[in-house]
């Protein structure tokens, strides 16, 4: 993780240990376990544990091991109040359409639809005319119906580069092709598909690798935005993304 420079250094190093329950799914933990994950001393562990526990961030059970405490529910409440999924989506379309010239759009399920909730279009002429709002049916089949699909009952794990990304060559429109990749949250898990789409004289089998790995990069960056845990992407090279 990039830090800026002029942090506190206790206080970055409480919120190492709050981080650690998040990349532990918020299970409890023992003074052991979190002096394994964060490579502190137990004896600074246990300092810092008695302010976060003060604060109501942390509490300690009657076997001695280490939760979440009520805080981080009431700010979750607050933060969830104002959250505005489009501040974050929207952005990282933005950037896909500047690198790839071509559409972008974040999908989510609806029933037996896939529905365009967020949408980013290309200026280039030939282009598909996905609107915000738009249901398409799961069954015309396309790479976000197969993100889709394939990741909507993904259970906490670790996601693999090689399978990450689906493809579509004229599958729905056989003049157009389209490459999805998954979004994950903190909360939910899989939230949707982050998908580019244009004609397939310009999204081919031959430019498909490198809008690939631009979404991968784009889909990784929103994930972890919104929450999702660093552990499902421990495949990836995440410092050369974040850095990206």
């Amino acid at each position: 993780m990039t830090n800026k420079a002029g942090g506190v250094a206790a206080v970055d190093r409480a919120l190492t240990i709050l981080d650690t329950f998040k990349d532990n799914d918020g299970n409890e933990l023992s003074l052991a376990n979190l002096a394994a994950e964060t490579g502190f001393y137990k004896s600074t562990i246990l300092r810092l544990l008695v302010s976060l526990e003060n604060f109501g961030y942390i509490r300690q059970l009657e076997n001695g091991r280490y939760k979440l405490g009520h805080t981080l529910s009431r700010l979750g409440g607050m933060y969830q109040a104002s959250f505005h999924l489009e501040e974050f989506i929207k952005p990282r379309l933005e950037a896909i359409v500047n690198q790839c010239n071509e559409s972008a759009s974040f999908l989510v399920r609806q029933n037996d639809h896939q529905q365009v909730l967020f949408r980013c279009d290309t200026s280039q002429r030939v282009r598909d005319h996905l609107r915000v709002g738009d249901q398409i049916p799961l069954s015309e089949g396309g790479a976000s119906v197969k993100i889709i699909k394939q990741y909507e009952n993904f259970a906490a794990g670790s996601l693999k580069p090689a399978d990450f990304c689906a493809f579509s060559f004229g599958e729905r429109n056989p003049e157009m092709a389209g490459i999805a990749a998954p979004v994950f949250d903190g909360n939910t898990g899989f939230i949707g598909a982050i998908s580019v789409t244009g004609p397939l004289f310009r999204v081919n089998k031959k430019t498909s690798k490198e809008f690939a790995a631009i979404l991968t990069s784009e889909a990784i960056k929103l994930s972890l935005k919104l929450g999702a845990s660093r552990k499902i992407f421990k495949d990836f090279k995440l410092d050369k993304i974040i850095d990206q």
